[in-house]
C-alpha cells in the first residue's frame, strides 16, 4: 500500500497588512511557532492554543525563553546645551498583554534550541492575530512585528529649553518622549537573542493579568496555518494551509 498523498492545492492567501493610496503595500511574512508535536496536533484538531505573558518570560526556566527584562526599558532625557543626562525614567509595560512568539527562521537547530520537534506555520499572521483576538477576555488592541535587538534597553531624547530643571513626567518634552514609546518596549530584546529572529504577536487587555498563560481554542485560525512536513526550500511550502 503506497504512502498517502495530500492533494495539490493553490498557493495560500497572502494578505497585505497595509495598503497605501500610492500603491505601496506592506506584506506580513510567513512565520513559525515551534512547539512539541502533541500541541501542534491539538491546534490542528480543535484550534487549541496557549498564549503566554511577559511575567512568564521573566521567570521561565528555559534560558532560550527567559528574559528578566522583557517589557521594560529606560528613557534617558539629555540636556542638549550641556550634553549631560538630565533624568532617567524606567518604563515597564506588558502587565496586561498576552503574547505569541514566533520566528522568521525555518531552522532545525533553532527548533531544537526551543526543545521542540514540530511547528505551526502561520501564513497570514495579521489575520491570525485578529481571529485570536476574538477569544481574549477584555481585549483592547493588538499588534505584530519583528523584535528589535539592542545592546542596551534605553533610548535618548532631548529635554526642551522650557523643561530644563524639571523632572516632572508631565513636563511637555518628557511626557512626549514617554508617550512616543507606546508598545515599543514589548518588541525590544537584548541582542544576545538576535539569533531567534523573533516575530511577535501581542494582544493587550483592559486589566493586569493574574495567570501566567491563557489557553483558548481558535478553530477558525487553522485554515491560516500549515503543519510540518516540508522545509523552506521545498516548493511544497507554497501549498496552502490545510487541516486534517
Amino acid at each position: 500500500m503506497g504512502a498517502v498523498r495530500r492533494p495539490k492545492l493553490p498557493p495560500p492567501r497572502r494578505t497585505s497588512s497595509a495598503n497605501f493610496s500610492d500603491g505601496w503595500r506592506v506584506y506580513s511574512p510567513v512565520v513559525y511557532r515551534y512547539m512539541a508535536d502533541p500541541y501542534v496536533e491539538a491546534f490542528f484538531r480543535d484550534g487549541s492554543l496557549r498564549l503566554t505573558t511577559f511575567l512568564q518570560f521573566k521567570s521561565h526556566a528555559d534560558e532560550q525563553r527567559q528574559d528578566v527584562d522583557e517589557g521594560s526599558m529606560r528613557v534617558v532625557m539629555t540636556d542638549p546645551e550641556s550634553n549631560r543626562i538630565h533624568a532617567i525614567y524606567e518604563l515597564s509595560t506588558g502587565e496586561n498583554a498576552y503574547v505569541l512568539c514566533t520566528t522568521l527562521w525555518h531552522n532545525e537547530q533553532l527548533m531544537k534550541d526551543f526543545q521542540s520537534d514540530a511547528y505551526i506555520r502561520i501564513h497570514d499572521p495579521a489575520e491570525f492575530g485578529r481571529r485570536v483576538a476574538a477569544h481574549i477576555p477584555g481585549f483592547v488592541e493588538g499588534g505584530e512585528g519583528p523584535c528589535m535587538y539592542h545592546r542596551h534597553r534605553f533610548i535618548e531624547s532631548n529635554l526642551s529649553e522650557a523643561d530644563r530643571g524639571s523632572v516632572d513626567k508631565d513636563a511637555p518634552s518628557i511626557a512626549a518622549a514617554l508617550d512616543a514609546m507606546g508598545h515599543y518596549p514589548l518588541f525590544l530584546k537584548h541582542r544576545s537573542y538576535s539569533h531567534q529572529a523573533e516575530y511577535r504577536l501581542v494582544w493587550t487587555t483592559d486589566a493586569p493579568l493574574k495567570a501566567a498563560h491563557l489557553d483558548i481554542k481558535v478553530p477558525e485560525a487553522r485554515d491560516l496555518c500549515s503543519r510540518p512536513g516540508v522545509f523552506e526550500f521545498d516548493d511544497a511550502v507554497f501549498n496552502p494551509p490545510a487541516t486534517r
